[in-house]
């Protein structure tokens, strides 16, 4: 274990010598929001988790000041879930894990001691994993055959800003709003909607 720690010190002392702002590490605190109507009934669920991965800055696209950032990211998320078998309510936990890919376009505005960004852009998701869990019940929303309710697939397009903090740290707020419904099969076709967004704090060590 010591000599991991000691390698994955060198590899981040060797890559502070690099130039900036182009390859990073990420890693960061979720929020998600899901939004559902389950047969004319309304409820949000609210879950919370982590995200880590890598990413690329594309730097002056357009100009000194626009870029595109995108990457890879693992999302792992949990909470409680409300859910109905007919006309039984059921209170659960619900865990999800996910990869996606943002692709943000960035505006910096360069100041003396700091340099802060807008962005904006769509973030794409595949879902890895979703169970949903109570004493009596496991059930895989993902699962082949008639249990299969969830896409796998998610769009949400986002908004936020941050700020490096001298050459290779950099710190983003974001909010995603989803806008495919998750619902598919009998649910979606009964009427269902699910949307989900997502809140996050990432930081970033830039290479």
């Amino acid at each position: 274990m010591k000599k991991i720690i000691l390698t994955i010190a060198a590899v981040i002392l060797a890559a502070l010598s690099l130039e900036a702002r182009g390859l990073n590490i990420t890693a960061g605190y979720n929020t998600g929001i899901a939004k559902q109507t389950w047969n004319d009934t309304r409820s949000t669920d609210i879950y919370n988790g982590f995200n880590v991965g890598i990413g690329y800055t594309f730097r002056e696209i357009v100009g000194d000041h626009v870029n595109i950032a995108t990457g890879l990211q693992y999302v792992n998320m949990f909470g409680k879930k409300n859910t109905y078998d007919e006309d039984l309510k059921m209170n659960g936990q619900q865990v999800d894990s996910y990869l996606q890919l943002p692709v943000r376009f960035t505006y910096l505005f360069d100041t003396e001691n700091c340099d802060f960004f807008l962005f904006a852009g769509p973030k794409f998701l595949f879902g890895l994993r979703s169970q949903f869990r109570t004493d009596d019940v496991n059930f895989n929303w993902y699962a082949r055959g008639t249990e299969q309710q969830y896409s796998r697939f998610n769009l949400m397009l986002g908004v936020g800003g941050g700020m490096y903090i001298g050459e290779h740290f950099r710190l983003s707020l974001g909010y995603d709003w989803g806008v495919l419904n998750r619902y598919k099969g009998d649910l979606k076709d009964a009427g269902n909607k699910l949307y989900q967004s997502m809140a996050t704090v990432n930081v970033a060590i830039c290479f």
